[in-house]
């Protein structure tokens, strides 16, 4: 019977909500084990683990990840295939009543919203399909340890998307991943909306960051963010001539387009107030961070990150 490992990371004296979860996993409890690291650096954190971690498979969720009960078997299939080393699938939003996060799900899912990374948001398409960097989330993702320690493990020096760069350097030896729609873990979305422009922020400098260590053609799409904010700021200093504005009428009349979608799927006017604006939102605050990481690496500024770390395994599976 494969063997999994759950690495969770986790910053100091945090609440771990995914392990009321795990406690529903339908798998023999004697062939898995979680271990939780404690740090301020996820990609080291995830690496000490990984390198104490007895499972063939394992399995990285977030500390706030909900997993269905049947993770695990939702896996085992695809690691059957040898050069299958990688299997993820979506963060789905959990149930809420709250109105933003229901908003945020709407936008996160669209491809206006985050183009060709949807995937990670949303159930996309009914069967298994083979996935590159773009379609799989670090808060649901499974792969062989054999495989991990052999690549060598995750670029310390990256958060976020430090498992977009490992991914991506996977892709380029031939390796098939996996995106498994029924592979699902369940996550609040963000209930203020200054977190949720700091999470895209973040993930734009981290692209660039992505970038300048395993540079790809298939990331010029990501500049069109920051080369949009560059354009709106254009703007406010060139007022002449006509066709200088049509960039942004044609933006306007995607974002409504876009809108409108989303009011019809769920038969409700209100979003056409904030579903634009949301948009607008994500694409500056994705631009922003894009061109903040560019200064940054063009600068030469660089943050040692943490090593300060503590391991502590919760449960740990007996054969």
């Amino acid at each position: 019977m494969i063997t999994f490992s759950v690495i969770i990371p986790a910053r100091p004296n945090a609440q771990i909500k995914a392990l009321e979860s795990l406690k529903n996993i339908e798998y023999d409890p004697a062939h898995w084990e979680i271990i939780v690291v404690e740090g301020r650096q996820p990609s080291i954190q995830r690496n000490k683990a990984v390198s104490i971690a007895k499972g063939e498979i394992i399995f990285f969720l977030d500390d706030d990840s909900e997993p269905i009960p049947q993770l695990f078997n939702s896996v085992l299939e695809f690691y059957k295939e040898a050069q299958v080393v990688v299997v993820g699938g979506p963060c789905l939003m959990k149930p809420t009543e709250k109105e933003l996060p229901k908003e945020l799900d709407l936008i996160l899912k669209s491809c206006f919203g985050t183009f060709n990374t949807a995937a990670r948001w949303c159930v996309a398409g009914n069967q298994p399909k083979k996935a590159t960097e773009k379609d799989l989330i670090m808060c649901n993702l499974s792969m062989r340890k054999e495989i991990f320690l052999k690549e060598g493990g995750l670029n310390e020096s990256l958060y976020p998307n430090e498992e977009n760069e490992f991914l991506h350097r996977l892709e380029k030896k031939g390796y098939r991943l996996v995106y498994n729609p029924k592979t699902v873990v369940y996550r609040e979305r963000h209930r203020r909306l200054q977190d949720f422009i700091k999470s895209i922020f973040y993930y734009g400098r981290g692209r660039v960051k992505q970038n300048f260590i395993s540079p790809t053609i298939k990331d010029i799409p990501h500049t069109i963010p920051f080369l949009f904010v560059i354009y709106l700021f254009s703007l406010l200093f060139i007022h002449s001539p006509w066709f200088w504005y049509l960039p942004a009428v044609a933006y306007g009349l995607l974002n409504l387009f876009f809108s409108c979608r989303i009011i019809c799927q769920e038969g409700h006017i209100k979003y056409l107030f904030s579903s634009p604006f949301l948009f607008l939102l994500l694409h500056l605050s994705y631009g922003l961070g894009l061109g903040f990481g560019l200064v940054s690496v063009m600068a030469g500024r660089h943050k040692s990150p943490s090593s300060e770390i503590n391991v502590r395994i919760v449960k740990l599976y007996e054969r």
